[in-house]
């Protein structure tokens, strides 16, 4: 999946009147950076940081922490992920889970 295609994806579901948030571990500073170099920096109503957890993930504390600032529940909440990661964390807060690969899958290469 393309930057376009994440990007609509998004605001789809803005105009469908969902709540976004992010869960990374990058630094606050990072996030950003990359928010605005994708043009993505006024999409999210949360961002939860590496700085603003004191466990990172698979721990579900950002999970929790956004589903607080979003003041909803764990049961209308979903969460999307693309790494193991993200799908321990959200299952640890209880949370619909998804896993997302936005790039295409490589071949299995072996090497002897």
């Amino acid at each position: 999946m393309d930057n376009e295609k994440i990007s609509d994806l998004l605001l789809q579901s803005i105009s469908d009147g969902y709540k976004l948030g992010i869960v990374t571990g990058k630094a606050r500073r990072s996030l950003l950076i990359s928010l605005e170099c994708l043009h993505m920096n006024d999409l999210f109503d949360v961002i939860i940081t590496g700085d603003d957890v004191a466990m990172s993930k698979p721990h579900p504390e950002g999970v929790n922490k956004t589903l607080e600032q979003l003041n909803i529940k764990n049961t209308e909440g979903v969460f999307l992920g693309d790494s193991d990661a993200d799908i321990l964390a959200g299952k640890q807060a209880n949370v619909h889970t998804i896993e997302a690969q936005w790039l295409p899958q490589l071949p299995d290469i072996r090497v002897s």
